[in-house]
């Protein structure tokens, strides 16, 4: 048996013909998230939420670098620029963590902080007051 030359893997019997490679109409430029970064003008956190989203086109992760096609999303930014801005409707706010639910009978105070609801408190309690000594 004959040794192997200087830096070629052994190999016994004859070697696997080449893969055919995929060809494209064109080589296709990547880019990672600093070139990204400055083709959309965000910053690099941004580009990571919308890659890791699948908004951005052409995301790819290998390991832990995000690549992007520069055509893709140059062409993407075009079609961002191009879509009328929608106006974003306020959704009515949710309990803050740590805020008491109000349940039963009891009406939830219109206030929007604690002034003016204790404000609200101390009419609502002199109301009640005045109305329980005009039955006596």
């Amino acid at each position: 048996m004959a040794a192997p030359e200087p830096g070629l893997p052994w190999r016994a019997g004859p070697a696997p013909p080449p893969r055919p490679q995929n060809k494209r109409r064109g080589s296709v430029e990547r880019t990672q998230i600093p070139g990204a970064c400055k083709i959309l003008g965000v910053s690099a956190r941004t580009v990571q939420r919308l890659a890791v989203a699948g908004q951005l086109p052409s995301a790819v992760k290998v390991g832990r670098v995000w690549t992007f096609d520069i055509q893709a999303l140059r062409s993407w930014l075009v079609e961002q620029e191009v879509k009328p801005c929608q106006r974003i409707e306020r959704r009515p706010r949710t309990a803050v963590t740590g805020e008491a639910r109000r349940s039963g009978l009891a009406s939830r105070s219109e206030a929007r902080n604690t002034v003016s609801a204790l404000r609200q408190t101390t009419q609502m309690l002199r109301e009640i007051a005045r109305q329980q000594s005009k039955q006596k």
